[in-house]
């Protein structure tokens, strides 16, 4: 009996991380579970939206797979024009102590930055011009 008992609280458990969603288990502290959210929801989708694969990167970060979150801003930052994810891959990069990549990435964002008109800007790619003036030390 006990271990019914057991298989369903841990069956609940999962069906719990699946249906709550993962930023609610986020701000919760609940970073495993968050994770395991992301993951079951990344894979009933065919198209993981840019927002969604750069809080998985958060969430790797914030439970120490540095190297995980790393790739999957690789991935955002090479595959589509995202200044704000490739700011933070800067910032990981530095982190790492990656100080090459760091620069590469940085010149990289830079030119993306200036070759997005005023009219493409959004509210995160002007954050994104922010936080590189700031990496590049300027006030």
């Amino acid at each position: 009996m006990k271990k019914i008992l057991i298989v369903i609280l841990m069956l609940t458990s999962i069906v719990e991380a699946q249906t709550t969603d993962y930023r609610d288990l986020w701000q919760r502290g609940s970073y495993a579970k968050a994770i395991a959210a992301l993951e079951a929801r990344f894979e009933r989708l065919t198209y993981r939206p840019r927002s969604m694969r750069r809080d998985y990167a958060e969430l790797l970060f914030t439970v120490g797979h540095i190297d995980k979150a790393i790739d999957v801003l690789e991935g955002l930052a090479l595959s589509a024009t995202d200044p704000a994810a490739m700011i933070r891959l800067a910032q990981l990069y530095r982190y790492r102590g990656r100080a090459g990549d760091f620069e590469g990435i940085i010149m990289l964002t830079e030119q993306q930055l200036q070759s997005l008109s005023n009219y493409r800007r959004g509210r995160d790619d002007v954050l994104a011009e922010g936080q590189l003036m700031v990496l590049n030390g300027e006030d």
